[in-house]
Protein backbone atom coordinates (compact mmCIF):
# COMPACT_ATOMS: atom_id res chain seq x y z
CA UNK A 1 0.00 0.00 0.00
CA UNK A 2 2.93 2.16 0.92
CA UNK A 3 4.23 2.15 -2.18
CA UNK A 4 1.54 2.49 -4.38
CA UNK A 5 1.02 6.06 -2.00
CA UNK A 6 4.50 6.97 -3.12
CA UNK A 7 4.06 6.16 -6.86
CA UNK A 8 0.89 7.94 -6.63
CA UNK A 9 2.25 10.90 -4.72
CA UNK A 10 5.46 11.06 -6.97
CA UNK A 11 3.01 11.02 -10.62
CA UNK A 12 0.92 14.20 -8.96
CA UNK A 13 4.33 16.11 -8.06
CA UNK A 14 5.33 15.52 -11.39
CA UNK A 15 2.28 16.36 -13.19
CA UNK A 16 1.54 19.24 -10.65
CA UNK A 17 4.57 20.83 -10.75
CA UNK A 18 4.61 21.13 -14.73
CA UNK A 19 0.42 22.28 -14.44
CA UNK A 20 1.67 24.80 -11.92
CA UNK A 21 4.54 26.24 -14.30
CA UNK A 22 2.68 26.44 -17.31
CA UNK A 23 -0.04 28.43 -15.32
CA UNK A 24 2.68 30.59 -13.57
CA UNK A 25 3.87 31.19 -17.31
CA UNK A 26 0.50 32.20 -17.90
CA UNK A 27 0.72 35.00 -15.17
CA UNK A 28 3.79 35.65 -16.72
CA UNK A 29 2.31 36.56 -20.20
CA UNK A 30 -0.48 38.59 -18.75
CA UNK A 31 2.06 40.59 -16.49
CA UNK A 32 3.54 40.93 -19.73
CA UNK A 33 0.64 42.76 -21.72
CA UNK A 34 -1.26 44.30 -18.94
CA UNK A 35 0.80 44.85 -15.85
CA UNK A 36 -1.43 46.03 -13.53
CA UNK A 37 -4.06 47.91 -15.12
CA UNK A 38 -7.29 48.24 -14.43
CA UNK A 39 -8.32 45.22 -17.25
CA UNK A 40 -6.44 42.67 -15.16
CA UNK A 41 -8.32 44.18 -12.10
CA UNK A 42 -11.61 43.53 -14.13
CA UNK A 43 -10.55 40.17 -15.10
CA UNK A 44 -9.04 39.08 -11.08
CA UNK A 45 -12.96 40.33 -9.85
CA UNK A 46 -14.90 38.43 -12.39
CA UNK A 47 -12.75 35.25 -11.49
CA UNK A 48 -13.37 35.98 -7.53
CA UNK A 49 -16.41 32.99 -7.13
CA UNK A 50 -15.12 31.19 -10.04
CA UNK A 51 -11.82 30.40 -7.91
CA UNK A 52 -13.95 29.64 -4.93
CA UNK A 53 -15.42 26.89 -7.13
CA UNK A 54 -12.22 25.57 -8.18
CA UNK A 55 -10.09 25.77 -5.07
CA UNK A 56 -12.98 25.27 -2.51
CA UNK A 57 -16.43 24.10 -3.27
CA UNK A 58 -14.90 21.40 -6.63
CA UNK A 59 -12.20 19.88 -4.72
CA UNK A 60 -14.71 19.88 -1.67
CA UNK A 61 -17.26 17.63 -3.92
CA UNK A 62 -14.43 15.99 -5.58
CA UNK A 63 -13.15 14.84 -2.60
CA UNK A 64 -16.00 13.22 -1.51
CA UNK A 65 -16.87 11.35 -4.70
CA UNK A 66 -13.69 10.03 -4.09
CA UNK A 67 -14.81 8.90 -0.92
CA UNK A 68 -17.95 7.59 -2.04
CA UNK A 69 -16.22 5.42 -4.97
CA UNK A 70 -12.94 4.09 -2.95
CA UNK A 71 -15.00 2.40 -0.66
CA UNK A 72 -15.83 0.45 -3.31
CA UNK A 73 -19.83 1.53 -3.52
CA UNK A 74 -21.34 0.66 -7.09
CA UNK A 75 -24.20 3.36 -6.47
CA UNK A 76 -23.96 6.69 -5.25
CA UNK A 77 -26.75 7.50 -2.95
CA UNK A 78 -27.87 11.22 -2.02
CA UNK A 79 -30.59 11.84 0.30
CA UNK A 80 -33.62 14.20 -0.90
CA UNK A 81 -32.47 17.20 1.16
CA UNK A 82 -28.88 16.69 -0.11
CA UNK A 83 -30.00 17.46 -3.84
CA UNK A 84 -31.45 20.34 -2.30
CA UNK A 85 -28.57 21.62 -0.56
CA UNK A 86 -26.36 21.24 -3.81
CA UNK A 87 -29.38 23.21 -6.05
CA UNK A 88 -29.58 25.72 -3.06
CA UNK A 89 -25.39 26.03 -3.26
CA UNK A 90 -25.51 26.63 -7.06
CA UNK A 91 -28.10 29.10 -6.79
CA UNK A 92 -25.60 31.20 -4.30
CA UNK A 93 -22.97 30.72 -6.31
CA UNK A 94 -24.84 32.20 -9.50
CA UNK A 95 -26.14 34.78 -7.17
CA UNK A 96 -22.74 36.06 -5.88
CA UNK A 97 -21.17 35.46 -9.60
CA UNK A 98 -23.65 38.43 -10.52
CA UNK A 99 -23.23 40.66 -7.47
CA UNK A 100 -19.59 40.26 -7.25
CA UNK A 101 -18.72 42.18 -10.66
CA UNK A 102 -20.79 45.38 -9.31
CA UNK A 103 -17.74 47.28 -8.14
CA UNK A 104 -16.89 47.06 -12.19
CA UNK A 105 -17.92 50.43 -13.66
CA UNK A 106 -19.64 49.85 -16.56
CA UNK A 107 -23.10 48.49 -17.12
CA UNK A 108 -21.98 45.80 -19.87
CA UNK A 109 -23.97 42.48 -19.03
CA UNK A 110 -20.99 40.39 -19.85
CA UNK A 111 -19.26 40.93 -17.13
CA UNK A 112 -21.51 38.74 -14.39
CA UNK A 113 -22.53 36.65 -17.43
CA UNK A 114 -18.72 35.24 -18.10
CA UNK A 115 -18.22 34.57 -14.34
CA UNK A 116 -21.14 32.37 -13.88
CA UNK A 117 -19.76 30.87 -17.17
CA UNK A 118 -16.59 30.47 -16.02
CA UNK A 119 -17.50 29.22 -12.32
CA UNK A 120 -19.95 26.25 -14.17
CA UNK A 121 -16.86 25.50 -16.43
CA UNK A 122 -14.71 24.75 -13.21
CA UNK A 123 -16.94 22.98 -11.82
CA UNK A 124 -17.41 20.64 -14.50
CA UNK A 125 -13.75 20.24 -14.49
CA UNK A 126 -12.73 20.10 -10.92
CA UNK A 127 -15.68 17.37 -10.97
CA UNK A 128 -14.44 15.15 -14.00
CA UNK A 129 -11.11 15.32 -12.71
CA UNK A 130 -11.74 13.96 -8.97
CA UNK A 131 -14.13 11.24 -10.24
CA UNK A 132 -11.20 10.22 -12.67
CA UNK A 133 -8.65 10.22 -9.47
CA UNK A 134 -10.88 7.82 -7.58
CA UNK A 135 -9.99 5.22 -10.18
CA UNK A 136 -6.42 6.10 -9.68
CA UNK A 137 -6.28 7.99 -13.46
CA UNK A 138 -4.35 10.84 -12.09
CA UNK A 139 -2.35 10.98 -15.31
CA UNK A 140 -5.51 11.81 -17.27
CA UNK A 141 -6.21 14.44 -15.11
CA UNK A 142 -2.89 16.08 -15.63
CA UNK A 143 -2.87 15.39 -19.52
CA UNK A 144 -6.02 17.58 -20.12
CA UNK A 145 -4.88 20.04 -17.66
CA UNK A 146 -1.75 20.55 -19.90
CA UNK A 147 -4.25 20.75 -22.84
CA UNK A 148 -6.35 23.49 -20.96
CA UNK A 149 -3.30 25.84 -20.16
CA UNK A 150 -1.88 25.43 -23.51
CA UNK A 151 -5.03 26.86 -25.70
CA UNK A 152 -5.42 29.43 -22.56
CA UNK A 153 -2.00 30.99 -23.33
CA UNK A 154 -1.86 30.55 -26.99
CA UNK A 155 -5.15 32.34 -27.52
CA UNK A 156 -3.82 35.08 -24.85
CA UNK A 157 -1.15 36.38 -27.71
CA UNK A 158 -3.86 37.98 -29.30
CA UNK A 159 -3.37 40.49 -26.54
CA UNK A 160 -0.49 41.32 -28.86
CA UNK A 161 -3.25 43.34 -31.11
CA UNK A 162 -6.24 43.95 -28.95
CA UNK A 163 -5.82 44.63 -24.63
CA UNK A 164 -9.24 44.13 -22.75
CA UNK A 165 -10.40 41.96 -19.84
CA UNK A 166 -12.70 39.79 -22.46
CA UNK A 167 -9.34 38.20 -23.93
CA UNK A 168 -8.43 37.10 -20.82
CA UNK A 169 -11.83 35.22 -19.79
CA UNK A 170 -12.62 33.98 -23.09
CA UNK A 171 -9.37 32.30 -23.23
CA UNK A 172 -9.93 30.48 -20.17
CA UNK A 173 -12.90 29.76 -21.11
CA UNK A 174 -12.07 27.63 -23.99
CA UNK A 175 -9.28 26.12 -22.83
CA UNK A 176 -12.01 24.57 -20.31
CA UNK A 177 -14.47 23.32 -22.92
CA UNK A 178 -11.71 21.87 -24.71
CA UNK A 179 -10.42 20.09 -21.17
CA UNK A 180 -13.77 19.01 -20.36
CA UNK A 181 -14.53 17.12 -23.45
CA UNK A 182 -11.50 15.48 -23.72
CA UNK A 183 -12.06 14.12 -20.19
CA UNK A 184 -15.53 13.14 -21.21
CA UNK A 185 -14.49 11.07 -24.10
CA UNK A 186 -12.07 9.14 -21.47
CA UNK A 187 -14.89 8.66 -18.87
CA UNK A 188 -16.85 7.22 -22.05
CA UNK A 189 -13.99 5.49 -23.44
CA UNK A 190 -12.87 3.46 -20.01
CA UNK A 191 -17.01 3.27 -18.87
CA UNK A 192 -16.27 4.70 -15.61
CA UNK A 193 -19.61 4.88 -14.95
CA UNK A 194 -21.93 5.15 -11.34
CA UNK A 195 -25.14 5.06 -10.53
CA UNK A 196 -26.90 7.70 -8.55
CA UNK A 197 -30.17 7.51 -6.96
CA UNK A 198 -32.07 9.46 -4.29
CA UNK A 199 -32.32 7.62 -0.92
CA UNK A 200 -32.50 7.68 2.68
CA UNK A 201 -29.42 8.16 4.66
CA UNK A 202 -28.15 9.05 7.93
CA UNK A 203 -28.33 12.54 8.58
CA UNK A 204 -26.03 14.69 7.79
CA UNK A 205 -24.11 12.20 5.68
CA UNK A 206 -23.44 14.05 3.04
CA UNK A 207 -24.05 17.62 3.39
CA UNK A 208 -21.28 17.53 6.51
CA UNK A 209 -18.23 16.23 4.36
CA UNK A 210 -18.96 18.76 1.86
CA UNK A 211 -19.35 22.01 3.82
CA UNK A 212 -16.20 20.98 6.07
CA UNK A 213 -14.07 20.82 3.35
CA UNK A 214 -15.20 23.43 1.21
CA UNK A 215 -14.41 25.57 4.35
CA UNK A 216 -11.29 23.71 5.03
CA UNK A 217 -9.95 22.66 1.69
CA UNK A 218 -10.47 26.22 0.33
CA UNK A 219 -10.41 28.37 3.47
CA UNK A 220 -7.15 30.53 1.87
CA UNK A 221 -8.62 30.81 -1.52
CA UNK A 222 -12.20 32.35 0.60
CA UNK A 223 -10.04 34.71 2.67
CA UNK A 224 -8.31 36.17 -0.89
CA UNK A 225 -11.89 36.57 -2.20
CA UNK A 226 -12.92 38.34 0.74
CA UNK A 227 -9.81 40.49 0.34
CA UNK A 228 -10.55 41.04 -3.10
CA UNK A 229 -14.08 42.39 -2.48
CA UNK A 230 -13.28 44.68 0.10
CA UNK A 231 -9.78 46.21 -1.82
CA UNK A 232 -12.67 46.34 -4.99
CA UNK A 233 -14.78 48.98 -3.11
CA UNK A 234 -11.98 51.48 -2.27
CA UNK A 235 -11.37 52.03 -6.27
CA UNK A 236 -7.44 51.77 -6.30
CA UNK A 237 -6.57 50.37 -9.75
CA UNK A 238 -3.41 48.03 -9.88
CA UNK A 239 -3.72 47.05 -5.59
CA UNK A 240 -5.90 43.65 -6.62
CA UNK A 241 -3.78 42.64 -9.55
CA UNK A 242 -0.82 43.10 -7.58
CA UNK A 243 -2.29 41.19 -4.60
CA UNK A 244 -2.98 38.40 -7.20
CA UNK A 245 0.59 37.85 -9.06
CA UNK A 246 1.76 38.06 -5.36
CA UNK A 247 -0.39 35.14 -4.24
CA UNK A 248 0.37 33.10 -7.60
CA UNK A 249 3.95 33.16 -6.40
CA UNK A 250 3.17 32.51 -2.85
CA UNK A 251 1.00 29.42 -3.54
CA UNK A 252 2.88 27.81 -6.31
CA UNK A 253 5.13 25.81 -3.65
CA UNK A 254 1.78 24.72 -1.97
CA UNK A 255 -0.01 23.82 -5.11
CA UNK A 256 2.60 21.50 -6.52
CA UNK A 257 3.72 20.19 -2.47
CA UNK A 258 1.32 20.02 -0.27
CA UNK A 259 -1.61 19.34 -2.24
CA UNK A 260 -0.29 16.65 -4.51
CA UNK A 261 0.80 14.99 -1.37
CA UNK A 262 -2.76 15.27 0.46
CA UNK A 263 -4.23 14.37 -3.04
CA UNK A 264 -2.15 11.45 -3.08
CA UNK A 265 -2.83 9.70 0.20
CA UNK A 266 -6.76 11.11 0.69
CA UNK A 267 -8.05 7.54 -0.60
CA UNK A 268 -5.63 5.71 2.04
CA UNK A 269 -6.09 7.47 4.38
CA UNK A 270 -10.21 7.22 4.57
CA UNK A 271 -9.39 3.56 4.51
CA UNK A 272 -7.09 3.69 7.52
CA UNK A 273 -9.07 2.14 11.20
CA UNK A 274 -5.96 1.82 12.69
CA UNK A 275 -4.93 4.85 15.04
CA UNK A 276 -1.89 4.25 15.11
CA UNK A 277 -1.27 3.86 11.51
CA UNK A 278 -3.12 6.62 11.44
CA UNK A 279 -1.18 9.35 13.46
CA UNK A 280 2.04 7.79 11.52
CA UNK A 281 0.33 9.75 8.44
CA UNK A 282 -0.29 12.47 10.38
CA UNK A 283 3.13 13.31 12.00
CA UNK A 284 5.29 12.06 8.76
CA UNK A 285 2.97 14.47 6.64
CA UNK A 286 3.28 17.46 8.62
CA UNK A 287 7.01 17.00 9.04
CA UNK A 288 7.59 16.65 5.78
CA UNK A 289 5.90 19.25 4.58
CA UNK A 290 7.25 21.87 7.19
CA UNK A 291 10.93 20.48 5.59
CA UNK A 292 9.89 22.16 2.62
CA UNK A 293 7.71 24.80 3.50
CA UNK A 294 9.48 26.18 6.13
CA UNK A 295 12.70 27.28 3.98
CA UNK A 296 10.95 28.19 1.21
CA UNK A 297 8.76 30.83 3.37
CA UNK A 298 12.03 32.59 4.61
CA UNK A 299 13.55 32.51 1.18
CA UNK A 300 10.15 34.60 -0.21
CA UNK A 301 10.77 37.01 2.85
CA UNK A 302 14.37 38.21 1.71
CA UNK A 303 13.95 37.64 -1.80
CA UNK A 304 10.53 39.31 -2.98
CA UNK A 305 11.91 42.09 -4.39
CA UNK A 306 13.95 40.13 -6.67
CA UNK A 307 11.30 37.41 -7.22
CA UNK A 308 8.70 39.77 -8.50
CA UNK A 309 11.33 41.84 -10.31
CA UNK A 310 12.54 38.86 -12.29
CA UNK A 311 9.36 37.33 -12.64
CA UNK A 312 7.08 40.24 -14.40
CA UNK A 313 8.82 43.14 -14.58
CA UNK A 314 8.87 43.60 -18.34
CA UNK A 315 5.90 44.84 -20.68
CA UNK A 316 3.73 46.69 -19.46
CA UNK A 317 4.85 45.60 -15.60
CA UNK A 318 6.68 48.52 -14.55
CA UNK A 319 8.93 49.42 -11.32
CA UNK A 320 5.70 50.59 -9.57
CA UNK A 321 3.93 47.17 -10.24
CA UNK A 322 7.32 45.68 -9.05
CA UNK A 323 7.24 47.33 -5.69
CA UNK A 324 3.43 47.11 -4.76
CA UNK A 325 3.49 43.21 -5.87
CA UNK A 326 6.67 42.56 -3.71
CA UNK A 327 5.86 44.37 -0.71
CA UNK A 328 2.65 42.22 -1.06
CA UNK A 329 4.48 38.94 -1.39
CA UNK A 330 6.63 39.93 1.50
CA UNK A 331 3.78 39.90 3.63
CA UNK A 332 1.49 36.64 2.11
CA UNK A 333 5.15 34.82 2.57
CA UNK A 334 4.21 34.48 6.30
CA UNK A 335 1.34 32.80 5.36
CA UNK A 336 2.86 29.65 3.50
CA UNK A 337 3.73 27.79 7.26
CA UNK A 338 0.67 28.52 8.96
CA UNK A 339 -1.37 28.21 5.82
CA UNK A 340 0.53 24.22 5.29
CA UNK A 341 -0.24 23.52 8.74
CA UNK A 342 -3.56 24.27 9.21
CA UNK A 343 -4.91 22.22 5.28
CA UNK A 344 -3.06 19.12 6.82
CA UNK A 345 -4.90 19.70 10.18
CA UNK A 346 -8.21 20.48 8.42
CA UNK A 347 -7.71 17.21 5.90
CA UNK A 348 -6.89 14.78 8.77
CA UNK A 349 -9.56 16.37 11.09
CA UNK A 350 -12.11 15.52 7.68
CA UNK A 351 -11.47 12.14 7.56
CA UNK A 352 -11.66 11.54 11.25
CA UNK A 353 -15.35 13.64 10.81
CA UNK A 354 -14.48 16.26 13.37
CA UNK A 355 -17.04 18.63 11.92
CA UNK A 356 -17.46 20.67 14.34
CA UNK A 357 -13.95 21.69 14.46
CA UNK A 358 -13.49 22.00 11.22
CA UNK A 359 -16.54 24.59 11.53
CA UNK A 360 -15.44 26.67 14.22
CA UNK A 361 -11.63 26.80 13.52
CA UNK A 362 -12.73 28.04 9.80
CA UNK A 363 -15.65 30.67 11.03
CA UNK A 364 -12.98 32.01 13.49
CA UNK A 365 -10.55 32.16 10.78
CA UNK A 366 -12.92 34.10 8.64
CA UNK A 367 -14.70 36.57 11.48
CA UNK A 368 -10.94 37.85 12.14
CA UNK A 369 -10.00 38.36 9.03
CA UNK A 370 -12.72 40.57 8.23
CA UNK A 371 -12.78 42.55 11.39
CA UNK A 372 -9.36 43.13 11.10
CA UNK A 373 -9.64 44.06 7.04
CA UNK A 374 -12.14 46.64 8.62
CA UNK A 375 -9.82 48.10 11.17
CA UNK A 376 -7.03 48.27 8.99
CA UNK A 377 -8.64 49.42 6.00
CA UNK A 378 -10.44 51.95 8.19
CA UNK A 379 -6.94 53.05 8.86
CA UNK A 380 -6.16 54.04 5.23
CA UNK A 381 -3.50 51.86 4.79
CA UNK A 382 -4.48 49.25 1.98
CA UNK A 383 -0.96 48.21 1.10
CA UNK A 384 -0.22 46.26 4.36
CA UNK A 385 -4.77 45.02 4.79
CA UNK A 386 -3.06 41.42 3.52
CA UNK A 387 -1.66 41.00 6.55
CA UNK A 388 -5.25 40.32 7.87
CA UNK A 389 -4.89 36.91 6.58
CA UNK A 390 -1.94 35.24 8.25
CA UNK A 391 -2.85 37.02 11.17
CA UNK A 392 -6.27 34.74 10.94
CA UNK A 393 -5.12 31.93 9.90
CA UNK A 394 -2.71 32.03 13.11
CA UNK A 395 -5.74 32.42 15.47
CA UNK A 396 -7.54 29.93 13.79
CA UNK A 397 -4.27 27.69 14.42
CA UNK A 398 -3.86 27.86 17.83
CA UNK A 399 -7.40 26.69 18.44
CA UNK A 400 -7.60 24.27 16.25
CA UNK A 401 -4.38 22.54 17.70
CA UNK A 402 -6.00 23.09 20.86
CA UNK A 403 -8.44 20.34 19.49
CA UNK A 404 -5.96 17.44 18.16
CA UNK A 405 -5.10 14.90 20.04
CA UNK A 406 -1.92 13.85 18.25
CA UNK A 407 1.35 14.77 19.60
CA UNK A 408 2.86 17.28 17.19
CA UNK A 409 5.91 18.35 18.06
CA UNK A 410 9.53 16.71 17.89
CA UNK A 411 13.46 17.54 17.23
CA UNK A 412 13.31 17.54 13.68
CA UNK A 413 11.44 20.39 13.30
CA UNK A 414 13.80 22.39 15.67
CA UNK A 415 16.21 20.96 13.33
CA UNK A 416 14.48 22.72 10.48
CA UNK A 417 14.17 26.19 12.27
CA UNK A 418 18.00 26.13 12.73
CA UNK A 419 18.36 25.42 9.37
CA UNK A 420 15.86 27.66 8.09
CA UNK A 421 17.77 30.36 10.41
CA UNK A 422 21.45 29.36 8.70
CA UNK A 423 19.21 29.77 5.00
CA UNK A 424 17.81 33.22 6.37
CA UNK A 425 21.29 34.51 7.53
CA UNK A 426 23.04 33.69 4.09
CA UNK A 427 20.38 34.98 2.16
CA UNK A 428 20.80 38.36 3.80
CA UNK A 429 24.50 38.57 3.93
CA UNK A 430 24.45 37.77 0.00
CA UNK A 431 21.49 40.17 -1.15
CA UNK A 432 23.50 42.76 -1.86
CA UNK A 433 24.93 40.81 -4.30
CA UNK A 434 22.44 39.96 -6.65
CA UNK A 435 22.48 41.74 -9.66
CA UNK A 436 20.73 39.46 -12.11
CA UNK A 437 19.33 36.17 -13.11
CA UNK A 438 22.26 34.55 -13.15
CA UNK A 439 23.54 35.53 -10.14
CA UNK A 440 19.97 35.07 -8.22
CA UNK A 441 20.01 31.37 -9.13
CA UNK A 442 23.29 30.24 -8.22
CA UNK A 443 23.13 32.30 -4.65
CA UNK A 444 19.56 30.58 -4.20
CA UNK A 445 21.42 27.28 -5.01
CA UNK A 446 23.63 28.02 -2.89
CA UNK A 447 21.30 28.91 0.20
CA UNK A 448 18.86 25.80 0.19
CA UNK A 449 22.25 24.02 -0.12
CA UNK A 450 23.36 25.21 3.30
CA UNK A 451 19.65 24.31 4.64
CA UNK A 452 19.89 20.94 3.00
CA UNK A 453 23.73 20.30 4.65
CA UNK A 454 22.80 21.91 7.68
CA UNK A 455 19.76 19.00 7.67
CA UNK A 456 22.20 16.27 6.83
CA UNK A 457 24.72 17.17 9.48
CA UNK A 458 21.89 17.24 12.14
CA UNK A 459 20.54 14.30 11.46
CA UNK A 460 16.70 15.08 10.43
CA UNK A 461 15.51 11.90 10.43
CA UNK A 462 12.64 13.29 7.93
CA UNK A 463 14.95 14.14 5.38
CA UNK A 464 16.66 10.42 5.68
CA UNK A 465 13.52 8.72 5.71
CA UNK A 466 12.62 9.85 2.46
CA UNK A 467 15.04 7.70 0.78
CA UNK A 468 12.94 4.98 1.99
CA UNK A 469 9.54 6.88 1.08
CA UNK A 470 6.77 6.02 3.68
CA UNK A 471 8.15 3.12 5.66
Amino acid sequence: MKNKIVHYILILLFSTFIIRILNFFKEIQISYFYGTNSEVDHYNIMLIIPNIMLNSIGPALGLLIISLISTEKKLISLQRKDVYFLVGLATLLISLGYFSTFSIETTNFYYPLMTILITFLYFMQVSLVYYLQAYNEFKIGSISSFLQVIINICILFISFYVLHSFILIISLALGLVVQIIFLLIIINKKQYFHQVRIVSLKENEFIHPVMSMILGFGLIEILLSVQKIILSRTNTDGIISALNYAYKIMNLPISIFLFAVLTGLFPTLIKIKDQIEFQFYFRKTLNTILLLMVPISVFFFIYSSEIVSILFERGEFDEQSTNITSSQLQILSLLIVPVSILTIFLRFLYVEKKWSVIYKTTSLIIITHIVLNIIIISNKVLEYSVISIPLSILFGLMYCYRKLKTPLFNFDQLKILLGSFLLGLSGILLENEVTGLLSFILISILIFLVYIFSQLILRNRTLLSLKGSWK
